[in-house]
């Protein structure tokens, strides 16, 4: 990562160390979902992780409305979130030999919840969080430290 850095060096800012405190919740979530996603990938198959995963804009939503001010819900979403999950429970009822995949289930659906969770947080502090003064590339130092 240092290396790809070198040339981008000068818009490096790492802000304060409050930035700093305020910004590690969402590296120990990374952290979170890169455990979890192992987990997962070792009991499921890959058809199984896709499916459970194609309900992470359904978690994204349900974040976006406890975690943003600005966040507005509207039909439109509704009816596209409600297709989504008919699809998911769909393809789930007709998926056979489902059961010895029960802790990579578990841990996708973990994967899922913190991975989203992690991303509706990192946008909300890099978008509405006033005066944070971490650019990207700092945070792709920190993250990767």
């Amino acid at each position: 990562v240092l290396v790809l850095l070198i040339p981008a060096y000068k818009t490096i800012q790492m802000g304060t160390p409050e930035d700093s405190l305020r910004w590690l919740p969402v590296s120990l979530l990374f952290i979170g979902m890169l455990i979890t996603s192992m987990i997962s990938y070792k009991h499921c198959s890959l058809g199984t992780l896709v499916v459970i995963h194609m309900g992470a804009p359904i978690v994204a939503v349900i974040a976006e409305t406890i975690l943003s001010a600005t966040f507005q819900l509207s039909a439109h979403t509704c009816a596209a979130l409600a297709i989504i999950l008919a699809g998911v429970v769909f393809y789930a009822a007709f998926q056979h030999g489902i059961s010895g995949e029960v802790y990579g289930i578990i841990a996708a659906l973990l994967n899922m919840g913190i991975g989203t969770t992690e991303h509706v947080v990192q946008r909300l502090l890099m978008v509405e969080t006033p005066n944070f003064g971490m650019s990207d590339t700092g945070i792709l130092l920190y993250n990767s430290a």
